[in-house]
């Protein structure tokens, strides 16, 4: 997420939440998406101070990434409006900017 205030400039964005392979059920995040028609529920944390925010969210392809720079990211973004009484606004980092192609896992 980053502050709709920032526009997403700099190092703006914080992660809220983070799902990749699930070694219970052994199936991957995208299957869960794909079994829920596109759906994913998430929780944003109670401490993030109210206000407007863009909400980033991300698929990371790997099925090219046996080569470096061959990882495909699919982001999508909305924007929303966080209510409550929170006063979090945690420290971020520049997209695009945060990942290198030689990341371990990209």
């Amino acid at each position: 997420m980053a502050t709709a205030e920032s526009k997403g400039e700099g190092n703006a964005w914080f992660k809220i939440f983070e799902e990749g392979y699930d070694s219970s059920s052994k199936k991957w995040c995208t299957d869960k998406l794909i079994a829920n028609k596109g759906k994913l529920d998430i929780t944003i944390p109670g401490d993030i101070k109210a206000g407007s925010y863009f909400l980033r969210t991300e698929i990371v392809a790997l099925h090219g990434a046996r080569r470096v720079g061959q990882c495909q990211f699919y982001p999508n973004c909305a924007q929303l409006e966080v209510t409550g009484g929170g006063s979090a606004v945690p420290d971020g980092v520049a997209l695009p900017g945060y990942y290198k192609s030689d990341d371990p896992g990209i």
